[in-house]
């Protein structure tokens, strides 16, 4: 039986425990507190870049989380991690759900003009093949590659791309 995940906004006092979540993936990008503290901040719209960050867990313990950012007419999905024990169970999907949701309110709100966003993208690492269903369910079709883009180990990227229209 999966948990009822619950997703919302990430706070500050859920840094911790998503930098020990992201600790623990491999395959997530890896900011400093700094950077989540920016980025939860960014809020504000008086920030450069806008981001969206998104926490899922039960009501007792995150599990995973989403930063992305908006880039004048497109998001970008930065970094979405889960923690080992609770992959496979939803939290993935419920955020990614979450966001694709969110984003195009959030583009009308940050640009206060109506205007909406055109697409999301995104990168991942070829041989992460979870994830890749995951955005392929959702919809996010490939748009390209990216040779070598990873380190630790080296590996290209796979661009994929999602479209509102």
């Amino acid at each position: 039986m999966k948990p009822v995940t619950h997703v919302r906004p990430a706070v500050p006092g859920d840094i911790p425990r998503i930098l020990e979540i992201e600790r623990e993936a491999e395959a997530a990008a890896h900011f400093s507190e700094a950077d989540y503290q920016r980025a939860l901040a960014s809020d504000n719209t008086e920030a450069e870049v806008r981001r969206i960050v998104l926490v899922a867990g039960t009501p007792e313990l995150v599990q995973g989380f989403l930063v992305a950012r908006f880039l004048q007419e497109e998001w970008e999905i930065e970094n979405v991690a889960v923690t080992k024990g609770a992959r496979r169970l939803g939290f993935g999907a419920r955020l990614v759900e979450t966001f694709l949701q969110l984003s195009i309110c959030s583009t009308k709100r940050i640009e206060n003009s109506g205007a909406e966003a055109a697409a999301v993208f995104l990168e991942v690492r070829e041989s992460n093949l979870a994830a890749r269903r995951l955005y392929e369910k959702f919809g996010f079709t490939i748009a390209g590659s990216r040779t070598a883009y990873y380190r630790n180990p080296e590996e290209d990227a796979i661009l994929y791309r999602y479209s509102f229209q």
